[in-house]
């Protein structure tokens, strides 16, 4: 049991945060989810995924651009509509897996930054605490409710689980050598993907 704590320090995190926010898959759509998912006129064309990636997604509603350039996150949800139709459980379903993932994230990255910083061992009973009382916070943390019961905040979400996997590509380059190549190539995907999930995503990882 000891060694699972020290090496899956994930474990706990994700479990709090799917117990926690497990009720949220009975609530229905709100606010921006209702016209942008439920309402939405061409969500269900399969020409819309494509169609997407060529232009802004709120002309529908504006008749104008609004500056909402996210072709790959619009795409997720344009897929989830089209399998599964307008149904609020499985878009709900959806975010709280990827908060979950943020949360185990959150420890993982925790606990090697521990390592990193402190010169000691990663496996240590300190750093896994840390890490492990990190991640739980992270769960249970009321601002985070938006992310989960609010399916178009989700590309928020994401792009903190982008930044989290490169900083955690960066901490395991510092304690492998040789591996910096890797963290490079994260960093780059991060960047491309982040920014097509939320546009001001460019500005994080290219500052």
């Amino acid at each position: 049991m000891k060694a699972i704590f020290f090496n899956r320090v994930w474990v706990l995190p994700v479990l709090i945060a799917l117990i926690v926010h497990l009720p949220v898959l009975w609530g229905g759509f709100v606010y921006d989810d209702v016209p942008l998912i439920e309402k939405h006129k061409l969500l269900g064309d399969s020409g819309f995924i494509v169609d997407v990636w060529t232009r802004d997604y709120g002309l529908e509603f504006t008749g104008d651009e609004v500056g909402y350039y996210r072709p790959l996150f619009m795409s997720m949800v344009a897929a989830l509509r089209q399998l599964f139709g307008v149904a609020p459980v499985v878009f709900h379903l959806f975010s709280l897996f990827w908060f979950a993932v943020a949360a185990g994230l959150v420890a993982s990255v925790l606990r090697l930054a521990m390592a990193s910083f402190s010169g000691g061992e990663r496996n240590s009973s300190a750093a896994a605490t840390v890490a492990v009382v990190g991640g739980v916070f992270y769960a249970v943390h009321p601002m985070r409710v938006e992310t989960v019961s609010l399916v178009m905040s989700l590309p928020d979400l994401l792009v903190e689980i982008l930044a989290l996997w490169l900083v955690w590509s960066v901490l395991q380059s510092r304690q492998k050598s040789g591996h910096v190549w890797v963290a490079t190539v994260v960093g780059l995907v991060a960047a491309m993907a982040g920014g097509l999930i939320k546009e001001s995503a460019f500005f994080l990882f290219g500052g």
